[in-house]
């Protein structure tokens, strides 16, 4: 993960019973608001990046941030501007899997990496965007 626009964390979550998040990775909650990894799973919401776990809890940050760009529905330049999906909790795509979870606002696409915006703004334009 490479954060190229500083930011502080945004909020502590409870981390859900039995769900692990890597710092670095894209965090969600699931329907009773508690934190897990995101994935393509029904009913999460993507809420930024986790910064560090401690105690049950994960700070979740924001700002501009670098993902993996899935090889199978990769994101281009072209995509700057619109809604990432979830592949995992490390890679992004550009179709989006069965549920179509967003995680962010394509700021750029370089060697590689999709860099996302996960502002709260920009995740709440990523969600009216699939709709």
């Amino acid at each position: 993960m490479n954060q190229i626009y500083d930011s502080r964390p945004l909020a502590r979550y409870e981390i859900a019973s039995g769900a692990t998040i890597a710092c670095g990775s894209l965090v969600a909650l699931d329907g009773s608001g508690k934190a897990v990894s995101a994935s393509d799973t029904a009913g999460l919401r993507v809420i930024g990046a986790a910064v560090k776990t401690v105690d049950g809890k994960v700070e979740v940050g924001c700002g501009i941030i670098a993902f993996a760009n899935d090889a199978g529905n990769p994101l281009t330049r072209a995509d700057r501007g619109k809604a990432a999906f979830i592949k995992d909790a490390l890679t992004v795509d550009a179709a989006g899997g069965t549920n179509k979870i967003t995680a962010g606002i394509v700021v750029d696409v370089i060697d590689g990496d999709v860099y996302l915006d996960l502002t709260p703004a920009a995740l709440a334009v990523a969600e009216l965007a699939k709709k």
